[in-house]
Order: C-alpha cells, then sequence, then structure tokens
C-alpha cells in the first residue's frame, strides 16, 4: 500500500563524542515541516571494459553523499532553533546565538509507517549529518517559510527506533505570518515598503571522500556568510545611492507574534553592504522595484556578523 506523505516523521538529534554517535538515550527533536528531501545519491560508473558483444559489461557505486532539504513553516520550536545551532556552529547563550567555529554532527531520522506491512515502520538514517544552511524567506499573502539544508552522512535502514530513543511533541505555537514582522535597513527603510525579504545563511560545509569509505569520510567546516534578499518598492533613490557609495549600515528583522509585541525572532546584523540594486520597470501594470542584494559582513566591535534573539 502506497505511503502518504502526510504520516510521515522526521526527527534530528545531536551526536556527540568521538567518532560521533548518538546518545545513549537520544531525546530527539521533530521538525514541523512542510516536505523533505533527504536521500543518498550514489555516483554510479559504467564499465569501460572492451565487450565483444558491444554492450556494457558492468556498473559500480563509486562514491556517493547524502544531501537534502527540510522545508517548513516558521514556528517557534525546538528543531528549528537546532537548525540554527547548526548553521552558526554555537549553542544558545542566554537565548541568543552568534557564529561559532564548531561542527556539529546530527543524525537524522525519517519514519515511514506501515512499511513493509501495517503496524511496522521503516527507519531511515543519515548518520554524521551538519547542517550547512538555511533561509527564511517572508513574503505578503503567506506563512513566512524556510529551509535547513543537510549535508548527510552514510544512509541506513532499520525496523525499530533506537534503544531509549524518546520523540517529543514539537508542540503547537501559531505559525509566524509577514504581516508581525519590522523590517530596519540603514536609516531610509522606516518609509519603505519592503514586497519580500530572505534571509540566506550559510557555513561552507564541505564533505572530504578518501580511499576506504563509501561517501563522505570526513566533512570541514568553511565560513559562516549572511545575505538578504529584498524587494523594495521604488520611492526614493537612498538605497541605490548607499550601493554607489559603499555605505555600511546596520540591518534589522524582527519576527513577532500576533500579539504584536512579543518578538518570537530577531535577526541582528550590524554591519551590512548593498551588493546591487537593480531599479527595474518590469513591464506594463506592474510596479517598479528596487531588488536588493545586501551581505552582512563581520563587525569587530559587535563581534558577529549576525546574532539571532529568541524569546525567553
Amino acid at each position: 500500500m502506497p505511503v502518504t506523505a502526510d504520516t510521515v516523521r522526521l526527527a534530528i538529534v545531536r551526536e556527540t563524542g568521538t567518532p560521533p554517535a548518538p546518545p545513549a538515550t537520544p531525546a530527539f527533536k521533530l521538525a514541523r515541516m512542510t516536505g523533505e528531501a533527504s536521500a543518498f545519491a550514489a555516483t554510479v560508473t559504467q564499465s569501460n571494459e572492451l565487450d565483444p558483444s558491444g554492450q556494457v559489461r558492468d556498473s559500480m557505486v563509486t562514491g556517493g553523499a547524502s544531501t537534502g532539504t527540510i522545508n517548513f513553516e516558521l514556528s517557534n520550536h525546538d528543531a528549528f532553533e537546532e537548525y540554527l545551532s547548526g548553521i552558526f556552529g554555537a549553542d544558545w547563550v542566554a537565548d541568543e546565538l552568534i557564529p561559532g567555529i564548531e561542527l556539529f554532527y546530527y543524525l537524522v531520522e525519517k519514519t515511514f509507517p506501515g512499511v513493509p506491512t501495517a503496524g511496522a515502520s521503516s527507519f531511515h538514517r543519515f548518520a554524521h549529518s551538519a547542517f550547512i544552511g538555511g533561509t527564511v524567506v517572508i513574503a505578503p499573502g503567506s506563512p513566512i517559510t524556510g529551509t535547513a539544508d543537510i549535508n548527510g552522512g552514510p544512509l541506513s535502514l532499520a525496523t525499530a527506533a533506537l534503544a531509549g530513543a524518546t520523540y517529543p511533541d514539537p508542540g503547537t505555537e501559531a505559525v509566524l505570518v509577514p504581516q508581525d514582522v519590522v523590517v530596519t535597513v540603514g536609516g531610509w527603510s522606516s518609509t519603505a515598503c519592503f514586497g519580500n525579504v530572505t534571509i540566506t545563511l550559510a557555513n561552507g560545509t564541505r564533505g572530504v571522500q578518501c580511499i576506504g569509505t563509501l561517501g563522505e569520510k570526513e566533512k570541514v567546516r568553511g565560513r559562516f556568510t549572511a545575505q538578504i534578499a529584498a524587494r523594495c518598492y521604488y520611492a526614493t533613490d537612498a538605497p541605490l545611492q548607499d550601493f554607489l557609495s559603499r555605505t555600511e549600515f546596520p540591518a534589522l528583522v524582527q519576527i513577532k507574534a500576533a500579539d504584536q509585541t512579543t518578538v518570537e525572532y530577531e535577526f541582528e546584523f550590524p554591519r551590512c553592504k548593498i551588493d546591487a540594486a537593480p531599479v527595474q520597470a518590469g513591464g506594463t501594470g506592474q510596479d517598479v522595484v528596487i531588488e536588493m542584494t545586501i551581505s552582512a559582513l563581520y563587525d569587530a566591535t559587535a563581534g558577529y556578523t549576525c546574532k539571532v534573539t529568541r524569546a525567553a
């Protein structure tokens, strides 16, 4: 019987020790998600052996890697905050998160109920996975959404949960919406109308493949980067002037709860520059917009490129 995506569970737990492994009694964090695409992609090579039949004699698996993306509607929940920890390479301290240099490994587990038979489940596990990047997308007319990108480890299959594993419910905190967001960019955004804002975070983690191992044996963390893409309806040349003069400015994105008072998540970028600010008249009946790309830079005084603050 086919399996519906509506019943699939995805959960993560941070690995510990050397080599990294799940805790003895893993307390998984369940993803609140709208979809996912985690899979092992093998590198399959056809043999170049000459054969009198004029046909292919063999094919081999010569490498591979696990990759994937978790898609979600943004809400205040543990898994989202763990994605951020993995991307930032640091733990939350007093409800604040700034970039570090740690490389955290995770076990990512997908559970498919009813496979192979009713009452059974199939567990797909990706050990030694890392969160390498993610986005938060804010646009009128739809919930705030996001992605978490995974550089995965080897895939293993099982028919039972890990011994001692628990799966606490992720909660029912409200999905956050764009009308409860405040965007501040430089000194001109107080009168600006933003059509959409996308925050992109990445840490440059890459896998290393070694002889004697199928897929990636090691991972190496790169540098942390943050970027803001924003569509601003054209009403002033101030953004374009900031781009031309390479003016530095702070940026702040506050995502509030429905009460308009509680700030669920605040993304602070103390030092930014505009990398592109084309003013575009797309066609008849369309508004003129500025499609801005803003890079966040390391601020030596603040000590970070980006700081995320969560509601206490």
